[in-house]
């Protein structure tokens, strides 16, 4: 039997409700469960020196494509109903994990905590000093950039939907490639006395994140995969390995993606150009491939829970890394950091229990929709009563 064709959409009028593509969930989820391996990779410490596995650094990127996908394909709403919506869905579970890390860390730091500057750091500049223990910390820099980025996003999105020509449409792409590059060559320099080099690393990642996001905002018209959109896939992806190679050969970038990454670089754009279009020529068969797994109940369970908590997985699985560290210690004493064995194992554990994690903490996803109700004046009441008393009439 052949394998069923796999849909596709198009951006829907402002009249139409939300649309929802499975296909962004599929890839929604494999980008959280790469950024949990990568960080199996990276944070564990394993193959430590090793250039190789940097060239596995593509799950942020991904990750912003899909959310410029979806944003994408919403329904549009006014200005400030879609910040509101983005940020309060964001920052409430980012202020619960940084209240939680900061009450672990007065308990575990031998040196007294100022919590008023600890919260203000927090709360207010994104800025998890003092954290105890540091891993906590490590994924937080996403929380900033990514809500600059949606500070952007309509914009981007009125400019995509008003423009018909595609070299009209893709000249976003060209302005973020090239802030990228003005950045990180100092072209454009960031005053010390307001910024400093914090500043300087906030517009970078902006910059890049913001590329990937308008990339999405293509998806649907990409995932028509006709003959030429995949040649044009082929082509792109192979310039963009030439590319990479000749910016380490000719330009002095580092070999290694993770220097590139921190802070981006626009050799790293070009790399995570190049692995997505490879994902992207492969995307039938991983869409399949995914699919095929999730008749797996426990699989699929897990894979649901990428799929639907991936903010708070991405918030709290370093409690699982602390976990996994101790575990580690314990099943692999020497030789814990080269060993194959030890990284499968703590891969194979890490990706489970991290679903799990998000599914426990999924409850923190609802506090961003609480919503306050509205108090009712005597004259509201006295007009439902009639209103009331109208239909029992009628009735």
């Amino acid at each position: 039997m052949s394998a069923s064709p796999i849909p596709t959409y198009t951006h829907y009028p402002s009249s139409s409700p939300s649309y929802r593509d499975e296909r962004l969930d599929t890839f929604r989820g494999l980008a959280m469960v790469w950024v949990v391996f990568n960080h199996v990779l990276f944070w564990m410490s394993f193959f430590y020196g090793s250039v190789f596995k940097s060239y596995f650094l593509i799950g942020t990127q991904l990750f912003f494509v899909i959310a410029g996908a979806s944003n994408g394909m919403s329904r549009p709403k006014p200005l400030w109903e879609f910040y509101y919506i983005r940020f309060k869905r964001i920052l409430f579970p980012y202020w619960f994990y940084c209240i939680i890390t900061l009450i672990i860390t007065i308990f575990v730091s031998s040196q007294p905590v100022n919590i008023g500057m600890a919260l203000q750091n927090r709360l207010l500049y994104f800025n998890m000093y003092p954290t105890n223990p540091e891993i906590l910390s490590w994924a937080v820099w996403f929380v900033p950039v990514y809500l600059l980025v949606m500070i952007l996003f309509p914009f981007l999105r009125k400019y995509y939907e008003h423009t018909t020509q595609l070299f009209v449409k893709i000249i976003p792409l060209f302005l973020f490639a090239a802030l990228v590059i003005l950045l990180q060559e100092k072209i454009i320099p960031i005053p010390a006395k307001i910024g400093h080099y914090y500043l300087m690393d906030l517009a970078k990642k902006t910059a890049l994140y913001g590329f990937f996001a308008y990339l999405g905002l293509f998806f649907t018209v990409f995932m028509q995969r006709s003959k030429a959109q995949m040649l044009t896939g082929i082509i792109l992806t192979v310039g963009c390995a030439i590319a990479v190679v000749a910016t380490i050969r000719f330009c002095d970038a580092s070999p290694s993606m993770q220097n590139n990454k921190f802070p981006p670089n626009f050799t790293f754009l070009l790399f995570s150009l190049g692995v997505l279009g490879i994902l992207y020529l492969a995307s039938d068969y991983i869409i399949r491939g995914i699919n095929f797994c999730k008749r797996n109940s426990v699989f699929a369970w897990i894979y649901r829970q990428y799929t639907k908590h991936g903010l708070t997985i991405f918030l709290f699985h370093p409690f699982v890394f602390l976990l996994l560290t101790e575990l580690r210690k314990l099943a692999f004493a020497t030789h814990n950091k080269t060993s194959v064995i030890a990284f499968i194992f703590t891969t194979l554990l890490a990706l489970p229990l991290s679903g799990v994690i998000g599914y426990l903490f999924s409850w923190v996803e609802n506090l961003a929709q609480i919503k306050i109700r509205k108090t009712q004046t005597p004259n509201t009441e006295k007009s439902h009563e009639n209103q009331k008393n109208n239909r029992q009439g009628n009735t």
